[in-house]
């Protein structure tokens, strides 16, 4: 968060912002909405993603699929995500060679690996990866979102797994608790008139209704044009385990962050 200039403490819902107001008017979606009680027994988180990948397959097809990957199942080391993440480019599209002159190649920082609940990809594959996302869907029960900046903390991590030097996706995060609150955290890139690269920006937008919420990460952001291709990028070639070990001197010693979907930590000694 310092490198993308957010501040590594800050409160990310100060970054939430309403939803756009074409959402409500021009959403097509029929509602959605995940009872938490079955009598008075309250259901685990596990038991709302069949409906709602049923959900999301009939309202996006044929466009799109959904799948749960909460338990890792198939996934290669249960991750959907695993990527080194180094400092920020000085500007988009500069060359390796030219940072090198000037010592300002990127440098590696963390290593961030994980996975979300359900994810949504574009239909005419088979099966999902990060350059075919869409967008993921993280869900939470109603006494799991009562910490509303972890939870969107987490959505964020995944958010940066999913777009880390991505050239072809610039995938959404949803999250939510399928009842009253909704969040679509995604990236934008901010350029001056020449085209260089000034910024990352983070947009949490809020959403009174799921189904409005998926409306606008399916048909707002779904197909637009990436914008992630740097973004924590190694310079090429890659550098080796040792010059990914060079970080920058203020970069703090405790980088071990863990929730139940992602982990970020730093890579030990003599990794590759």
């Amino acid at each position: 968060m310092d490198t993308l200039s957010l501040g590594a403490t800050s409160n990310l819902e100060s970054f939430i912002e309403p939803a756009p107001v074409d959402c409500a008017s021009n959403c097509t979606y029929q509602p959605f909405r995940f009872d938490w009680k079955a009598g008075e027994t309250i259901r685990p988180e596990s038991a709302s993603y069949k409906p709602l990948v049923a959900y999301v397959l009939e309202v996006t097809k044929p466009k799109a699929k959904a799948k749960d990957i909460s338990a890792g199942t198939g996934l290669p080391g249960g991750f959907f995500f695993e990527v080194d993440l180094h400092t920020l480019r000085p500007r988009i599209g500069v060359r390796s060679n030219e940072l090198r002159i000037t010592n300002s190649e990127p440098r590696y920082m963390l290593h961030l690996r994980g996975r979300s609940d359900v994810v949504v990809w574009d239909a005419q594959y088979r099966v999902p990866g990060r350059t075919t996302t869409r967008y993921c869907i993280e869900v939470k029960t109603n006494e799991g979102m009562r910490n509303k900046n972890e939870c969107l903390r987490e959505a964020f991590l995944q958010l940066i797994g999913l777009n880390a030097y991505n050239d072809y996706k610039s995938p959404a995060v949803i999250l939510t608790n399928l009842t009253k609150l909704h969040y679509v955290l995604y990236l934008s890139l901010e350029t001056n008139e020449c085209g260089s690269l000034l910024k990352y920006n983070l947009n949490i937008h809020q959403f009174s209704f799921f189904a409005h919420a998926l409306w606008f990460a399916e048909v707002h952001l779904g197909d637009r044009q990436p914008c992630c291709r740097d973004l924590f990028r190694a310079a090429t070639p890659v550098a080796t385990g040792r010059q990914q070990q060079e970080v920058t001197s203020d970069v703090t010693e405790d980088r071990d962050d863990q929730y139940d979907n992602v982990v970020l930590e730093e890579r030990s000694a003599g990794h590759k």
